[in-house]
């Protein structure tokens, strides 16, 4: 298990959602602890962070216009 959680953890730093959702179901069912989740959601956030810009911002607002729902 702790195998996986090491893949999954790598995933959650590449950005991959999926991967947080799959330690966070680790860690309901007792497979993964708290630190193990814990840490997910931290390298989650450090992501989002490192990715945010104002530009990127900018190009997402705009393509919100355009969106027909």
């Amino acid at each position: 298990m702790d195998r996986a959680i090491k893949h999954w953890m790598i995933a959650v730093e590449s950005g991959n959602g999926n991967s947080l959702t799959a330690i966070r179901k680790l860690y309901a069912d007792k497979h993964a602890t708290k630190e193990d989740y814990a840490n997910a959601l931290h390298a989650r956030q450090t992501y989002l962070s490192d990715i945010k810009s104002e530009q990127r911002d900018n190009a997402a607002a705009a393509d919100c216009k355009y969106i027909d729902y």
